[in-house]
């Protein structure tokens, strides 16, 4: 009634799960991409906020130049009626 079988190595060495298995092979396939994307749109973005701020840098420098001109010019006039 009862079977008995003999004990071999492969029989005492734990067999992985399906589950685990599936999941080490699914990680690098699903993980390589989506660092790629990720890394790909981090640089994107960074390229994207550096352009912006030269821009708005430029823009304020701009401002400054031409407050600083206008000042000049009045002092230049607040001078000359003084003088």
């Amino acid at each position: 009634m009862f079977r008995t079988q003999a004990s071999t190595p492969s029989d005492t060495r734990p067999r992985s799960r399906l589950g685990t298995r599936l999941a080490l092979v699914l990680l690098p396939l699903v993980a390589l991409p989506l660092l790629a994307l990720g890394g790909a749109a981090y640089l994107r973005a960074r390229s994207i906020l550096e352009r912006q701020a030269v821009l708005q840098l430029g823009n304020e420098v701009r401002t400054q130049v031409l407050t600083l001109e206008d000042w000049a010019v009045v002092r230049h006039q607040f001078i000359q009626l003084a003088s």
